[in-house]
């Protein structure tokens, strides 16, 4: 289980210092989350003051706008959304 970012997103950073995995990586417009370090805790779901951060549940990997692979770095609606941990977007 992961978690996805919208365009709700503000980049506060409450999401940022409430997970207990680090498996998110500022940006100035919202943060990418990081599958392989994310163990589904929602603490971020759960702080997150626009409700941008929300669960990635079996809907949204049907559609495509997750990245199942391990190892994947990504957020939802921006050009370059998908991109391999450690590359730029």
């Amino acid at each position: 289980m992961t978690v996805t970012i919208d365009d709700r997103c503000t980049a506060c950073g409450m999401c940022l210092v409430t997970c207990p995995e680090r498996a998110l990586l500022p940006r100035p417009k919202r943060p990418l989350v990081v599958d392989a370090l994310c163990t589904g805790c929602l603490a971020c779901v759960e702080v997150c003051p626009r409700d941008a951060v929300t669960e990635a549940g079996p809907s949204a990997l049907r559609s495509g706008r997750v990245a199942g692979s391990v190892g994947v770095a990504r957020t939802v609606g921006s050009v370059g959304a998908v991109g391999a941990v450690g590359m730029a977007p």
